[in-house]
């Protein structure tokens, strides 16, 4: 077979082409530090670095939500550390007025308390990245809030009369204004107007108004009213396969002997159960997927998280700061006292500030209930810190999957720096020598054109 020029010039042209290209391949590689930019480069392990690469990304992914979740829980944890420390100074402070002091220092300690209770509200209000961590689901409004005079309830019975203490009188038991409100819980029922029977001050009587099928004839007036519920009004439900987490004392209930049997309630109300259930608005719990598995499974007629399998992030304010009221005997007198912590430092306000409620005992005995929700305030702080340890846990786990996926993907997708190293080298005295070898065998005419 005969030579020719035209193919040893072609030959070699594609030689030096190939050796250019390698050497183009190789520095390409050592520059990116991947041994292949496409899958179809090396089929097997770009399957596997993709599988690896979809692994780092949720990896990566739920040290984010960790990292976020540990910062809700540090901010929850240092506003109730503060509320803790204030809780402390107040139970110091009561003890000092329990020793006995005189009415300016009462007046003192007063507004002392009443700076603590702000405190305290201020603190359970508090936000992170514009959510409120104490409110369940609602990011609405604020969680607590201070019930005012339109949102109230009155309960009207026997009181004292003032000019005669061995006589009663219709006067206000209790006014649910100035009380605390969780997620603008509220309450509407209907009641018959009620006034003072003028025949005898000690009872009350419907209001009348005309009957609108029989113009002739009176009958009572039934009013519908909306009330905001108070915190001490709300207590755990403990009825055995009721629905709902939480009761409120029945505004419709009446106590034997209350208004001398006159019953200020619109027919179809029930006046026998002194508590109710009641749902509080955006009162549920929070999860977060934490790569755990994430489901939802059906409740009853509803359906929810399955906690094993998510990480729960709110927090019940409700039950943080305490609901309900406690009886206690001292000294042969039943004292009932509210479990809520902002409740009972405005209590102690209120009795430092009127001198005919202020008794040194009764001072005493708030100081200790005081100290006794304080400790079961802590069980919140440390089921925070318990939530905080487990972050911690999986954070540290998913650190170390990092650095192994890391390592996974470096072998399958890197390069050998030395080896590349090496290779760019050979390729590049191949190429020279290439072209040396070039310029022994072609013409010199297309030599002086290469060069």
């Amino acid at each position: 077979m005969r030579i020719t020029q035209t193919m040893i010039t072609r030959n070699y042209l594609s030689h030096i082409n190939s050796g250019l290209s390698q050497l183009s391949e190789a520095q390409k590689r050592i520059t990116s530090g991947r041994k292949y930019t496409r899958v179809s480069q090396n089929v097997s392990d770009g399957m596997r670095a993709l599988r690896v690469r979809k692994q780092l990304q949720d990896n990566r992914q739920e040290q984010i939500m960790i990292r976020d979740a540990r910062g809700v829980l540090a901010s929850a944890e240092s506003n109730l550390d503060s509320i803790n420390s204030i809780m402390q100074t107040a139970r110091g402070l009561l003890l000092k007025m329990e020793n006995g002091t005189n009415e300016k220092e009462r007046e003192i300690a007063a507004d002392q308390f009443k700076s603590y209770k702000n405190q305290v509200l201020q603190f359970m209000n508090s936000t992170y990245a514009d959510c409120f961590l104490f409110s369940g689901t609602n990011n609405a409004e604020a969680p607590f809030k201070v019930i005012t005079e339109d949102d109230s309830f009155e309960v009207r019975g026997l009181v004292p009369d003032p000019n005669d203490p061995s006589k009663t009188i219709m006067g206000t038991l209790e006014n649910t204004a100035g009380m605390v409100t969780y997620n603008g819980a509220k309450y509407t029922f209907k009641m018959l107007e009620m006034e003072p029977d003028p025949a005898d001050p000690t009872k009350m009587t419907p209001v009348m108004v005309q009957d609108p099928d029989d113009p002739t004839a009176q009958i009572p007036k039934v009013v519908e009213k909306t009330m905001a519920i108070p915190v001490d009004w709300i207590k755990e439900n403990t009825i055995v396969g009721s629905d709902g987490k939480y009761m409120m004392r029945n505004p419709a209930y009446l106590a034997p002997g209350t208004f001398n049997g006159t019953l200020p309630t619109a027919p179809g109300v029930n006046t026998a159960d002194q508590y109710i259930p009641v749902e509080i608005p955006m009162n549920t719990e929070r999860y977060i997927d934490l790569g755990m598995g994430y489901e939802i499974g059906q409740f009853r007629d509803d359906y929810e998280v399955d906690p094993r399998t998510a990480f729960k992030l709110s927090f019940d304010g409700l039950e943080i700061l305490g609901s309900g009221m406690t009886d206690f005997k001292l000294d042969d007198t039943t004292y009932s006292l509210p479990n809520n912590l902002y409740s009972l430092l405005d209590r102690a306000e209120e009795m430092l500030r009127d001198p005919e409620k202020y008794k040194d005992h009764e001072i005493g005995a708030i100081g200790d209930y005081l100290e006794g929700a304080r400790q079961n305030f802590c069980m919140s702080v440390m089921d925070i810190g318990n939530r905080t340890n487990f972050l911690d846990s999986q954070l540290s786990a998913l650190e170390s999957e990092e650095v192994n996926l890391l390592e996974a993907r470096k072998n399958l997708e890197g390069t050998d720096d030395y080896r590349e190293s090496m290779n760019v080298k050979m390729f590049e005295y191949t190429w020279l020598a290439t072209l040396r070898m070039g310029d022994k065998i072609l013409p010199q005419s297309l030599m002086d054109f290469i060069s």
